[in-house]
């Protein structure tokens, strides 16, 4: 469920499943504060206990059952997808939808939406080639919940991967500003140290080096990677740049 002011009804149409709006529940709801959505946004594994809400379904018309006292329960979406890229996808396909259905309303703007993600490198492929050679394994107790919660990070890291992938042209379109954790694994936490923040600044894009770019073959693999993505987010910046610079 995505908690939002906007109304999204026509989401249905794209075969991504109704959107149940507030709007449509009642009048009660539709007035969650913006504090609340941030809080069950924020409940992940562990951290913080699941969110609800209780609510009570109006008897039907012939009166034929009472009322009933139902309950709502809230957690992260991160549950489902990490990376969120998902529900980005889902809300560009709305927009889309929505022009092609209503051209009047939008008075002959076009609507192109651009999804720029933020990533770090590959962890799941990386990692795979990185593990120590063995025949370790889990035990049958702990071996379901590795498995579970190294598939939710997997997912987390795929998804933004494949949208890149298969989203490079049509009427959306899905781009990636990453950055190499090989060399930095990046804490986390809401403060990093001074050498954390020099090494994410390489990577913050700037875009008069757009069309400078080292490729000497000399140069070790995991540094040209490096430095493909430092290049690759100069000329990310020096797109948006473009784009949202008015016409003449």
């Amino acid at each position: 469920m995505i908690l939002s002011p906007l109304y999204l009804g026509q989401t249905y149409i794209l075969g991504t499943g109704l959107l149940e709006d507030f709007y449509r529940k009642s009048a009660e709801i539709s007035q969650l504060p913006l504090s609340t959505a941030i809080g069950l946004s924020a409940r992940f594994p562990w951290i913080l206990p699941v969110g609800w809400y209780d609510f009570t379904v109006p008897a039907p018309l012939d009166k034929s059952e009472p009322p009933q006292e139902r309950r709502m329960t809230f957690v992260d979406g991160g549950y489902y997808e990490g990376s969120g890229v998902a529900t980005a996808e889902n809300l560009a396909q709305y927009l889309v939808k929505y022009a092609e259905l209503y051209p009047e309303a939008l008075k002959g703007l076009k609507i192109a939406p651009k999804i720029i993600m933020i990533t770090g490198s590959y962890q799941p492929v990386d990692n795979f080639y990185q593990t120590k050679g063995g025949k370790n394994t889990y035990d049958e107790l702990t071996a379901p919940l590795s498995a579970l919660l190294l598939a939710w990070r997997a997912r987390s890291s795929a998804v933004p991967a494949e949208a890149e992938a298969d989203r490079s042209r049509g009427p959306y379109t899905t781009r990636s500003a990453q950055f190499n954790n090989e060399y930095l694994p990046l804490p986390v936490g809401w403060q990093l140290a001074d050498l954390s923040r020099k090494y994410l600044d390489l990577f913050t894009g700037r875009p008069q080096n757009c069309l400078r770019r080292t490729t000497r073959s000399l140069i070790d693999e995991e540094i040209r990677g490096a430095l493909k993505s430092i290049h690759d987010n100069d000329c990310l910046v020096r797109s948006i740049i473009e784009d949202l610079r008015p016409p003449p």
